[in-house]
């Protein structure tokens, strides 16, 4: 947010200065004229840098946007997820590519993956490579157990479906499978589940 603020200073700055050079040089035109010209060059400049992005943002919401990642479905999971012991106040399990990661907007609950940094996001780092690569391997891995409780996890939540040209993590395909973590919600879209595996 801070950049495009940055971008539009600089951009009114070069403007106003190219228009004072050219009113120094022909010494003629009354101010207003000359105002008219900074805006026309400012307005002139934001269109070209939009019509510069529009095939880049054609292109993302045409091939990764493709589905509506977060519907009523979604949100319903999330309501009911905030009511559950303890998710206020822990991690959530997600993954990076079905949306889940809007509850942090919609529920005030706090994904591992976000589009914000809670509590520091700085990469995958180790614990969450294991989770998210491993978790429905907890009956067998210790990792995971080491990872869950280091990212405080209780309750993992995922859904379909996921961006265009992704996949779900391996981690968070099976949990169906995994005895360590029991599915406590399903509506068909979202499934959420808790962690009943090694040191609970």
């Amino acid at each position: 947010m801070l950049l495009t603020a940055a971008v539009g200073i600089a951009v009114f700055t070069l403007a106003s200065a190219v228009v004072a050079g050219a009113r120094r040089l022909l010494g003629t035109g009354s101010p207003r004229a000359w105002h008219a010209a900074t805006a026309a060059i400012v307005v002139a400049v934001s269109v070209g840098i939009g019509l510069a992005y529009l095939p880049r943002a054609q292109f993302l919401f045409g091939e990764k946007y493709d589905e509506v990642l977060v519907d009523k479905k979604d949100l319903q999971a999330w309501a009911y997820l905030a009511t559950l012991p303890g998710a206020r106040d822990t991690l959530i399990g997600n993954a990076n590519t079905d949306g889940t990661a809007w509850m942090y907007a919609v529920a005030n609950l706090h994904p591992l993956w976000t589009h914000y940094d809670f509590p520091v996001q700085q990469g995958p780092g180790y614990h969450r490579f294991i989770f998210w690569a491993y978790a429905d391997d907890a009956d067998t891995d210790p990792r995971v157990a080491e990872a869950v409780k280091a990212l405080n996890i209780r309750y993992v939540v995922t859904s379909t479906p996921v961006v265009r040209g992704f996949v779900m993590p391996d981690g968070l395909v099976s949990l169906d499978r995994s005895r360590s973590w029991e599915k406590i919600y399903d509506n068909g879209e979202a499934r959420i589940y808790e962690w009943h595996g090694e040191g609970t």
